[in-house]
């Protein structure tokens, strides 16, 4: 096979971005740099030292410029989403990062023609996987190349049209000209596992507190009532403990439980308690009227959480807060991988077209601990034996992939004389040939459907295309989903 092009030389990308308007709370409970979202510039090669069919057939790669004292979300054209952490990245000698732009590259390989084009497969040892999409991160500073450091850890959305289960991430070892072997895989974000960062008010929660006990008037007549009022045993027994706790002379109840939104705003208050059928309405309009919160984070993304707080009320209609707090389990009860996907999303607010959306896909959501080689796929175990099947393509130079009919897979053969061939594979199952080859400057394309079977695919019938009619031809064999 030819050798592969040389990597891409980094363009000239976009400046720094400024300060965006999405605040968060770092995993410690410190309030931290605002986060940002950062746009690609395409990298441009030089024509003349790249072949330019290798040149036209490889993804373009994409080149953000990000800071290191906060946190980032990048978006892929292909509709990628990747949460770059603050001070996640450092030097060769293992020392830290902390300062200076840093410029992340991208490369995203979705579509079978952009695997098969670019000689990806989807094996992890002897193991066949289905893909759900293949991408390759880098990261450079002061021209020197980065790694993330040992306790940071990237977020990253696969957009996906139909969710399939089993799928992880797993990490390319090798390289394209020699072939990529997929190792360790990690299963995706489980989230009753991560430590949610809860909400705050920014100017302190005592403030807080004063906002809410100053909206809460209670008029003279509605005191009046409650100084007279007659409660049940048990509500009496409940109201001396609270008495006993807190100080006051507690006549009435209200507990509040509300969903704090990722924007900050305060959203569908209930309220529960002793004696609060004329209470209940001045409190859930205290809450309504609160200035914006600082919502809470999960992996650095800010996601919808449930917060509940208890006013007490004294016999002069004087109210407390108390006993306040996040409810994580409940938070964490309703933060669906779908709900975290749209948060997540509704903070890239780069200015790319993406080719998918939340509104339209499902997402597969992973935490990744390195750069490099990453793809989302899963193992597929088939009852059927195992074969060597073989592609005669004769001694001229090409390159041979299988496209599997029923599933996302791509396998890249291995040439041995005048044969291409795959070990390993599940006999029975449907397959197209895909080979390419190139004579004096024009690129040949042949395709056969066939079967995996012990006996060799022929007469493979070449003919001239262009790069977009090759493409089109690949996208042909894509699985409706």
């Amino acid at each position: 096979m030819p050798p592969a092009s040389p990597a891409p030389e980094p363009a000239r990308t976009q400046p720094l971005p400024g300060p965006g308007e999405i605040s968060r709370v770092n995993r410690y409970g410190r309030a931290a740099r605002p986060a940002t979202t950062a746009t690609a510039a395409i990298t441009v090669q030089d024509f003349e030292t790249v072949d330019s069919w290798q040149l036209e057939r490889q993804v373009p790669t994409q080149v953000f410029v990000i800071r290191t004292d906060r946190d980032t979300v990048l978006r892929g054209t292909g509709g990628t989403l990747i949460g770059v952490p603050a001070q996640a990245f450092r030097r060769p000698d293992g020392r830290p990062l902390v300062a200076g732009p840093v410029e992340v590259s991208l490369r995203e390989f979705y579509s079978l023609a952009e695997i098969v084009l670019n000689q990806l497969s989807t094996r992890s040892g002897e193991q066949l996987l289905e893909t759900a999409g293949m991408l390759h991160l880098a990261a450079r500073a002061q021209g020197q190349d980065c790694a993330l450091r040992d306790s940071a850890r990237l977020l990253l959305r696969f957009p996906t049209r139909q969710e399939k289960p089993g799928m992880q991430l797993f990490r390319g070892v090798g390289s394209p000209e020699q072939g990529l072997n997929w190792q360790a895989p990690t299963p995706p974000m489980i989230f009753n596992r991560i430590h949610i960062s809860p909400p705050h008010f920014k100017r302190g929660q005592s403030i807080a507190r004063r906002e809410i006990t100053s909206r809460i008037q209670v008029g003279r007549e509605l005191q009046q009532r409650l100084s007279r009022m007659r409660v049940t045993r048990p509500e009496r027994q409940e109201l001396r403990r609270l008495s006993g706790n807190t100080g006051l002379r507690v006549r009435a109840v209200a507990h509040a439980q509300f969903t704090i939104s990722p924007g900050g705003q305060v959203l569908g208050p209930s309220i529960t308690g002793i004696s609060v059928a004329e209470l209940a309405p001045l409190v859930e309009k205290a809450l309504k009227a609160m200035p914006r919160w600082e919502p809470a984070r999960y992996q650095n993304i800010a996601v919808p959480s449930i917060y509940q707080l208890t006013v007490l009320f004294t016999p002069t209609g004087q109210a407390a807060v108390r006993y306040e707090g996040l409810n994580e389990d409940k938070t964490l009860a309703q933060l669906s991988a779908k709900s975290f996907a749209q948060s997540f999303e509704q903070q890239a607010t780069a200015s790319t077209v993406t080719q998918f959306s939340t509104g339209a896909v499902s997402s597969y959501l992973f935490s990744a601990a390195a750069l490099g080689w990453i793809n989302c796929d899963r193992f597929l175990n088939s009852s059927q034996p195992l074969v060597t099947f073989a592609v005669n393509t004769g001694a001229d130079n090409t390159e041979v992939s299988l496209v599997f009919a029923k599933q996302r897979s791509v396998l890249r053969g291995q040439t041995k004389g005048q044969q291409t061939l795959f070990y390993n594979v599940p006999a029975q199952e449907p397959v197209t040939v895909v080979a390419l080859k190139r004579v004096g400057g024009t690129t040949l394309l042949a395709t056969q459907a066939t079967t995996l079977s012990t006996r060799p695919a022929q007469s493979l019938v070449f003919r001239p295309v262009s790069l977009a009619v090759l493409k089109e031809e690949i996208g042909r064999l894509e699985k409706a989903e």
